[in-house]
């Protein structure tokens, strides 16, 4: 069921933008920034960039560091932050013509090394804003929590990357660190569904 959901939530994962500008040599050795890419993040709604709003992906030479500005989300509602590897894009066969190479149908061909993780959590504030950060590391033991399915980032730069905001609605009283550090967490009482996204292709 759980591995349902997860791909459930990949359906949404469509349309994305990308601006990239390499700082460095994709050197898997080197700890300096060998790409940093930040754009907007866009409703899964109206798959239109959200004013206020941003993502960056920095790929380092042995792990990913995420972070995302979230705004126009439910105020007051616990969200949560769901990071998506293609570690192999190259075998996708259902691009999105100029802005993917990977999309739903690809997470369960085993070819595309697909994974699925939570990133990170927060609280929206009164102005709708909620803000994520990680660092995701190589394997199953870099990732920082629950993991849906695969075996976490594999290839640092070569690798298509999808962020994924998830409501989890109002905080349940004793269940809020359930509600923002796993996938289905306090679902069984509120509503969840997927509000925003970002995706950052391979250059």
């Amino acid at each position: 069921m759980k591995r349902q959901l997860a791909l459930a939530a990949l359906t949404s994962l469509l349309l994305g933008a990308c601006a990239m500008d390499v700082e460095g040599e994709d050197d898997p050795g080197l700890e300096t920034i060998n790409s940093s890419v930040t754009i907007s993040i866009r409703s899964l709604a109206t798959f239109q960039p959200i004013q206020g709003s941003s993502a960056t992906l920095e790929r380092k030479g042995n792990r990913h560091e995420v972070s995302a500005h979230g705004a126009q989300l439910p105020n007051g509602h616990i969200v949560a932050l769901f990071y998506v590897a293609f570690n192999d894009p190259q075998n996708c066969t259902n691009p999105i013509p100029g802005m993917s190479q990977c999309s739903q149908p690809d997470s369960t061909n085993p070819a595309t090394d697909a994974s699925l993780l939570w990133a990170d959590g927060d609280e929206v504030d009164s102005k709708g804003k909620a803000n994520f950060s990680a660092t995701i590391g190589l394997g199953t033991a870099g990732a920082p929590g629950e993991i849906l399915f695969g075996g976490g980032l594999v290839d640092v730069n070569g690798s298509e990357v999808h962020y994924l905001i998830r409501d989890k609605g109002l905080p349940i009283a004793g269940r809020e660190t359930e509600q923002s550090t796993t996938y289905a967490g306090g679902c069984d009482v509120a509503t969840c569904q997927d509000l925003q996204f970002a995706i950052f292709p391979v250059k």
